[in-house]
């Protein structure tokens, strides 16, 4: 009798630690599995909105240049100066965004300087002039995108209108190189950050909760194991 309980004490203890490790190892590759999965759906959230905001950046823009053209072919493709001024103070009065903050300006691609802006002190500063506070030369190179690309987008950071901390921010520029001007507007992406950070906490809770689930099922199971083992240990 002493022997077979002995027996079946070993055969129930192996039955128990093998569950336990199979217990385990199920939780670890599902955690790792769904953390994986997670990151990637936080990355595809952040990709969507960043491709919604290129496409109505691109929109925007688009409609400023076609006003721009149309102005030009109303001149007969001639420089004229009152039709510039005409079209570039449309421009500046332009507001568009949640808050009505967000504008556009044009750029000089021939003297390379700010031809128009809300903020009347940094017209006529030349692209060199602008600094992001990590260094970078934002007007310097979205003068080089439109000049070398046509169109394109360039990301910096940028204080609000109104406001003086940095934010980072998504801009696309358009060259109309009939009047030697480029046109651009941003819009600042902390509120991606935001909503980014927001779906993060998301996915970990429901992470968090599937891996909680299924420890739970497993030290459940483990000790069923356990109760249905027991009388015959104790034989």
């Amino acid at each position: 009798m002493k022997i077979r309980a002995s027996i079946s004490s070993k055969i129930n203890a192996l039955v128990v630690c093998s569950l336990l490790v199979l217990g385990i190892s199920s939780v670890v590759i599902s955690s790792y599995s769904l953390i994986n999965r997670g990151n990637e759906e936080a990355a595809g959230y952040r990709t969507a909105i960043m491709a919604e905001k290129r496409a109505m950046l691109t929109n925007l823009v688009g409609a400023v240049y076609n006003i721009a053209e149309q102005n030009y072919k109303e001149s007969q493709g001639s420089s004229d100066v009152a039709l510039k001024a005409k079209t570039l103070a449309a421009i500046n009065s332009f507001r568009y965004g949640k808050d009505g903050t967000d504008y556009f300006y044009t750029m000089d691609t021939g003297s390379r300087s700010m031809l128009q802006h809300p903020k009347e002190s940094l017209v006529g500063k030349p692209d060199t002039f602008f600094k992001d506070p990590d260094g970078k030369q934002q007007i310097v190179a979205q003068m080089d995108i439109a000049l070398k690309q046509g169109a394109g987008f360039d990301e910096y950071k940028w204080a609000k209108l109104g406001e003086k901390e940095p934010q980072p921010k998504l801009t696309y520029v358009k060259h109309f190189k009939e009047w030697n001007m480029a046109f651009a507007t941003g819009i600042y992406t902390d509120d991606v950050d935001k909503a980014i950070a927001i779906k993060k906490e998301e996915i970990s809770a429901a992470i968090f909760s599937q891996i909680y689930w299924q420890g739970g099922v497993v030290i459940g199971l483990i000790l069923l194991a356990m109760a249905l083992a027991y009388p015959i240990v104790s034989i």
